[in-house]
């Protein structure tokens, strides 16, 4: 004979285990999503009923990696005092448990929303690539990517990374073997111009990531493109990439050794050229030439 008061709580209890699996797979796809965050939560603080700390504010839709760790310190606090709504009703012992549970996703959150953010930034980085010991490249950002392609500057040799250069493998093993902090390696490029590679160790993974230094674009960078732009002749390109490059019009006209006249007369040419009213519009539309 089925007793009759045990059914309903059998029930319960593989509805309540239901729940607990949902919430926890919820909990766990949300990591690494800072948006997702706040829905998962809000889904928790309605099933423990806390009002207090799972209370979350709206003004901040997204949940960062510090809020996400200072959350977990709060929330195990509540379940290992049994204070707020931890310390409330009959079954406050399972509730702080579940509570305990809930920090460690709160804590592995908070991990998987810092790796998004750094991966995030590694690909805004000037072109970096992450070698070891060997110079073998383990990771490298997008710019990394497009620079080995082209084989200008740096490219890859059996998987390693190298300059350009006779050597290149050996001399940058070289400079990994003696880097102890921050190193700069250096070598003459194809251009004859000098390339430098920036190397960090990284201790915590036993790797290295190292940047190539962009040097900022000179005059003899930026002519062709506004000579090819404007249709200009190559003393005016010359003049626009001087103020491109920030010069005034007295100092670019000494740079080239003709007279402030002269300079006048080139620059009334680049803005009908540019079809400008001013200088001010005129400078916007070279810069905007010059850095395509």
């Amino acid at each position: 004979m089925t007793d009759e008061t045990t059914a309903p709580l059998a029930a319960t209890g593989v509805d309540d285990a239901a729940h607990l699996l949902s919430l926890a797979a919820r909990l766990h796809t949300a990591r690494g999503d800072a948006l997702a965050w706040r829905a998962a939560l809000a889904a928790c603080r309605d099933y423990l009923d806390c009002d207090d700390v799972l209370a979350l504010p709206t003004d901040h839709p997204a949940l960062q990696p510090d809020e996400l760790e200072a959350l977990a310190g709060r929330v195990s606090h509540c379940a290992g005092h049994g204070i707020g709504a931890c310390g409330r009703g009959r079954g406050d012992p399972v509730k702080r448990r579940r509570c305990a549970a809930l920090a460690t996703h709160l804590h592995e959150a908070a991990i998987g929303t810092r790796a998004v953010l750094r991966g995030t930034l590694f690909e805004h980085l000037q072109p970096t690539w992450i070698i070891d010991h060997d110079g073998h490249v383990h990771e490298a950002n997008a710019a990394a990517k497009a620079l080995t392609r082209a084989g200008e500057h740096l490219t890859l040799v059996a998987g390693c990374l190298a300059p350009v250069v006779p050597g290149g493998v050996l001399l940058l093993r070289r400079a990994l073997a003696a880097a102890d902090g921050e190193t700069r390696l250096s070598w003459q490029g194809r251009r004859g111009d000098e390339e430098t590679l920036l190397i960090r160790p990284l201790a915590e993974v036993g790797c290295f990531a190292a940047s190539l230094l962009c040097r900022p674009p000179g005059a003899a960078d930026v002519v062709p493109r506004l000579v090819e732009r404007f249709g200009l002749t190559a003393r005016q390109g010359e003049l626009a990439a001087l103020l491109v490059l920030g010069h005034t019009l007295a100092d670019a006209a000494r740079v080239m050794g003709i007279s402030r006249h002269t300079a006048n007369e080139h620059l009334a040419h680049l803005r009908r050229r540019a079809g400008a009213a001013d200088r001010k519009a005129l400078l916007v539309l070279l810069r905007r030439a010059a850095h395509r």
